[in-house]
């Protein structure tokens, strides 16, 4: 659970001489203002009940967050040992309370998202919407008139981004007109709905499984850290974001990374007696990509109905549409693995000759190989469960 510094209250602190807020829970960065520093304190796996470092954010052994107007350690280093220089000063001050005591400009709640509904029609459309979604919608339905725009805040025990989901988030009817009209903010919100999210371009450089590992708990991204020592570790993206997966465990990547290039020599020895066709075209993968593109082609029709749909009709769409992206992504899981099937004896080959040479080959041709072998990877200290592409 994170805490609301805008609404809830903190404790007061001193930080190698500075008057900081702490908190026992998490501080999401998304809300610190603008200016502001806050970082983590980590405990010893010893002592995890004491802190022993300031950090930008702990992977394990949280001992708590803070929260400063100056600056409390060097951006280049990865740690601040905190040694004595850490006392609670026994008040429990709010944000704006530590402020005025410090006076210093207290920070205003920061907005999420305005938009403006730009008919009594729209808005009542708008209201319907964000309620078919699960949002706290705080004003009746009566309030939405038609003149006055929305703030959306995130949600106070919500973990998912208020970007991406809408479930149990705030809607409130601002005393001030918007910027964005409501029936274009509904087009554009339905049409982002079916969108697919791909990861960002970011060029992996820490492992060559960058992308394929997953927590075998939750699912999430696995990332590779190293601690002050110089050894990487597989850490959950998820917990160490907001704390609410138990972690993957114990996994150090370079002992990981040789356990799966020894499975992959094991798997592509299965193929190596095998004598091959040349690849021809493969029926069921012909009718597969047709219905797909039936699905996509029902899903772009069912959001283009929405724009000027009733609320009846929106709730129904909304059920319709995620039955249509589960059977959406269940024929291209199918088509992927259709798709793998069909390798070449040339590509199995060419495979074979990089695991070979694996100690001379570079880092992105050790990614080409495990992306022509990998599908995903789910693992824990306990359990590997790999998904091969053959």
């Amino acid at each position: 659970m994170q805490i609301n510094i805008y609404k809830d209250k903190l404790l007061g602190a001193h930080l190698f001489g500075a008057s900081v807020l702490y908190s026992t829970k998490p501080i999401p960065r998304e809300d610190v203002p603008q200016s502001w520093y806050c970082y983590d304190l980590r405990g010893t796996a010893r002592h995890p009940d004491e802190p022993h470092a300031l950090v930008d954010k702990a992977e394990e052994n949280h001992f708590g967050s803070i929260l400063s107007y100056l600056p409390l350690k060097n951006r280049r280093s990865q740690f601040r040992l905190v040694k004595n220089m850490f006392q609670m000063t026994g008040t429990s001050p709010t944000l704006a309370e530590f402020c005025a005591e410090e006076k210093i400009r207290c920070p205003e709640t920061p907005i999420r998202h305005l938009l403006r509904p730009a008919s009594p029609e729209d808005a009542g459309l708008l209201y319907e919407f964000f309620k078919s979604q699960g949002t706290v919608v705080i004003n009746e339905a009566a309030d939405f008139a038609g003149t006055n725009g929305c703030y959306l805040y995130q949600g106070r025990d919500v973990q998912e981004r208020k970007n991406k989901h809408l479930k149990d988030q705030i809607l409130v009817v601002a005393p001030s007109e918007g910027l964005v009209s409501a029936d274009v903010w509904l087009r554009c919100r339905k049409k982002l709905m079916a969108n697919t999210t791909f990861q960002n371009g970011r060029k992996a450089k820490n492992t060559w499984l960058a992308g394929k590992v997953k927590c075998g708990r939750c699912g999430y991204a696995l990332m590779s850290v190293g601690n002050p020592s110089g050894v990487q570790y597989l850490r959950c993206s998820k917990r160490a974001d907001n704390k609410s997966c138990p972690g993957c465990g114990t996994l150090r990547t370079r002992e990981f990374e040789r356990f799966i290039y020894g499975e992959m020599v094991k798997k592509l020895a299965q193929f190596q007696t095998l004598t091959g066709k040349r690849e021809k075209v493969n029926p069921k993968l012909t009718a597969l990509n047709v219905e797909l593109a039936r699905v996509e082609d029902e899903i772009e029709k069912l959001l283009n109905t929405l724009t000027e749909a009733s609320a009846v009709l929106i709730s129904y769409a909304n059920t319709k549409i995620e039955e249509l992206d589960a059977q959406r992504q269940t024929l291209s899981k199918e088509i992927a693995a259709l798709s793998a099937e069909t390798m070449s004896p040339e590509q199995i080959e060419r495979l074979s000759v990089y695991l070979n040479r694996w100690e001379e080959i570079d880092f992105d041709d050790r990614r080409q190989v495990a992306d022509g072998l990998i599908s995903q990877i789910r693992a824990t200290g306990e359990c590997v469960a790999i998904e091969w592409k053959i």
